[in-house]
């Protein structure tokens, strides 16, 4: 079911939604009248179906990946834990998780390739998977330091720019 109400189906972004629910139960009784009824954010939850245009949008997505990111995750849940499958080959993969999981192939703590690749292709083959264990926000940070990006991620967070890594310690 789309995102809304949900007898209107209408769209409430979730940024609405948290502000109407820190503002106390009138302020969440008023953005449900406003509505037409009790809303919940445009988000899938588990179970849920997911729309009709994220099947049909993953192919083309893929074929423009040429960096997969994954963060904070079991991949354990159909459809998205197959999705780490989906870019080419050749894509790099970078898995930011308090622990190894799914398809993600570390030989060793090089992260040297294919694990049981012989020697000399692991050699010459670059290696697709990445593995930064610890928490999200330790390896956003890290990865934005290596980017050389860490002072204006720094900066967003301290200015409240960060989003939902508004609480990272850009201090790590």
């Amino acid at each position: 079911r789309p995102g809304g109400s949900l007898r209107r189906r209408q769209a409430v972004g979730v940024e609405r939604l948290r502000e109407a629910l820190w503002q106390g139960e009138e302020a969440v009784e008023a953005l449900n009248e406003e509505s037409g009824g009790l809303v919940k954010p445009d988000i899938v939850f588990f179970g849920e179906q997911l729309p009709e245009r994220f099947g049909r949008l993953v192919p083309a997505d893929f074929d423009a990946c040429d960096l997969l990111l994954v963060m904070g995750t079991s991949l354990q849940v159909q459809p998205f834990a197959s999705l780490v499958d989906m870019p080419a080959r050749d894509v790099p993969r970078l898995l930011i998780n308090r622990e190894l999981v799914g398809s993600f192939d570390i030989a060793d703590a090089g992260g040297a390739g294919p694990t049981g690749a012989d020697p000399l292709e692991r050699l010459l083959s670059p290696p697709r998977d990445a593995f930064f264990e610890g928490d999200c926000d330790a390896g956003v940070t890290e990865l934005a330091r290596l980017a050389g990006l860490g002072d204006d991620l720094q900066a967003r967070v301290a200015g409240g720019g960060g989003g939902a890594a508004g609480t990272a310690q850009a201090s790590r």
